[in-house]
């Protein structure tokens, strides 16, 4: 997999060096969802980070969509393994994280998709969520955790989808 990534807080920095005095990541919050039917668990974040990022995105990339799921960090996966009781009593408690930059990288196992562009997140609440349930402290042993803005689908997706939507 290949990934691209822009540091937007350090062209912020040089674009405004003389007028930064300090530098802080800002606390960002969501509400752990466990799902009912099978073992995944998500933090639910603010729509508005999706929505905002992606308008900024589709300026320079004309051909992409927003991620087709809701704006979330995905926490435990079903390929966990994740023993005990289901949900977790954690479920519906807020969670803490930081936002990092955004990253772009070419997917192996998301069929259809040609491109995903996501924000990199930091979390030690989830981090230690997970080992406390026997997990390792990040998706699939290095993952990071991350929310999902755009996606640019293979042409043979893009074709499909234009064929399906002059059917219906």
């Amino acid at each position: 997999m290949q990934e691209n990534s822009i540091d937007l807080t350090a062209i912020s920095l040089r674009i405004a060096a003389d007028t930064i005095t300090e530098y802080k990541l800002i606390p960002m919050t969501g509400t752990l969802n466990c799902r009912k039917d099978k073992a995944y668990a998500s933090l639910e974040v603010s729509q508005d980070l999706v929505d905002s990022s992606f308008e900024a995105l589709k300026k320079e990339f004309k051909d992409i969509e927003k991620s087709p799921n809701n704006a979330h960090i995905s926490v435990i996966d079903k390929t966990d393994g994740i023993k005990g009781d289901w949900p977790i009593k954690e479920d519906g408690k807020t969670f803490t994280f930081y936002m990092g930059e955004l990253h772009s990288c070419e997917p192996d196992d998301w069929e259809g998709v040609k491109k995903v562009w996501f924000i990199n997140c930091k979390s030690k609440e989830l981090e230690k969520l997970r080992e406390k349930h026997g997990l390792t402290p990040l998706l699939h042993k290095d993952h990071n955790f991350h929310i999902s803005v755009a996606i640019q689908k293979t042409k043979v997706a893009r074709i499909a989808n234009r064929i399906v939507s002059t059917m219906e």
